[in-house]
């Protein structure tokens, strides 16, 4: 008799137009019925009583936000894309290799991201220092999974030498 999702009923013919954001992480439905027929005995008498009305609710579906980063980390002469990364983790440690003035460093972010920190391991204490200063940011784009582009911001070493392999590690809000 009835439908609703997180308690909003249909638009219309019992379908919802749903934007999904991060804002709504969780969803579920419910499903409201009538009294069912009067159930019948084998010489066909009212048997019991019919199903009373109620409702049913469904499973929730959760979901989460992914995007993709692209870095130089397989290759410092190829920036590729990298596993999605669920946008709640808030953070993601690159391992680069040794890098060239010609070829440095870098990893692009969603334009939207908002970065908090960007920090080099120290390995000799095993500590996370600061060296957001060591990027300079430009703007770029990249093709979604259906072909359109998207804004992202490239994060390029900016040190001007040659130098070693090392992990950075980049949080967001």
């Amino acid at each position: 008799t009835g439908y609703s999702l997180n308690g909003s009923v249909p638009q219309s013919a019992n379908s919802f137009s749903v934007t999904v954001d991060e804002s709504q992480l969780t969803y579920r439905g419910a499903v409201e019925y009538g009294v069912g027929e009067q159930p019948k005995d084998s010489v066909g008498n009212n048997y019991s009583t019919p199903l009373p009305a109620g409702s049913v609710n469904t499973n929730t579906i959760t979901y989460e936000f992914v995007e993709a980063l692209w870095a130089n980390t397989t290759n410092i002469g190829s920036v590729g894309k990298l596993a999605l990364v669920s946008k709640s983790t808030k953070q993601k440690e690159f391992t680069f290799p040794a890098q060239t003035v010609a070829n440095p460093e870098c990893f692009d972010v969603p334009a939207s991201w908002n970065l908090t920190a960007i920090e080099t391991l120290n390995p000799l204490s095993n500590t996370w220092g600061n060296c957001a200063g060591e990027f300079s940011v430009t703007d770029i784009s990249h093709d979604d999974a259906s072909g359109n582009p998207v804004a992202y911001k490239r994060y390029t070493d900016n040190r001007g030498y040659n130098a070693g392999a090392r992990s950075v590690r980049i949080k967001w809000s």
